[in-house]
């Protein structure tokens, strides 16, 4: 009986395969737009971490600790206090956050180029 379903439902065939085909391409359409916004998102997430991490690093004076071996160099025998002053001030967490954000918009970027590909592929 179920052999001789091509001779009852001609097309069952095409019709699931254009079926699966589709519901296939729409999947794909949604990482494709899932994976874009992502990627826009967290571009516009980074140019407002790297502006914020120079306001940050202009406002802890990490700078001016940098630059105090230039003007004096009897500082570099308190080498260690100033790598600890240096480190103390620095924005670490938002270089953290940056670099998460870039890593996700590195990310999201690798798969919508997956994604594009298999689209065309499917095609």
């Amino acid at each position: 009986m179920i052999k001789d379903y091509n001779q009852i439902l001609p097309g069952l065939e095409q019709d699931i395969i254009k079926k699966i085909n589709k519901l296939e391409n729409n999947r794909l359409f949604v990482k494709r737009i899932t994976y874009s916004s992502v990627s826009l998102v967290s571009l516009f997430g980074i140019v407002q971490y790297i502006t914020y991490i120079f306001k940050a690093i202009s406002v802890s004076g990490a700078f001016e600790y940098v630059s105090l071996p230039f003007y004096d160099i009897s500082l570099i025998t308190y080498w260690k206090e100033l790598i600890l002053s240096i480190a103390e001030s620095f924005p670490f967490m938002e270089f953290g956050i940056t670099l998460f954000i870039a890593g996700l918009f590195i990310w999201s970027i690798k798969n919508l180029q997956v994604n594009l590909t298999m689209n065309k592929l499917n095609i």
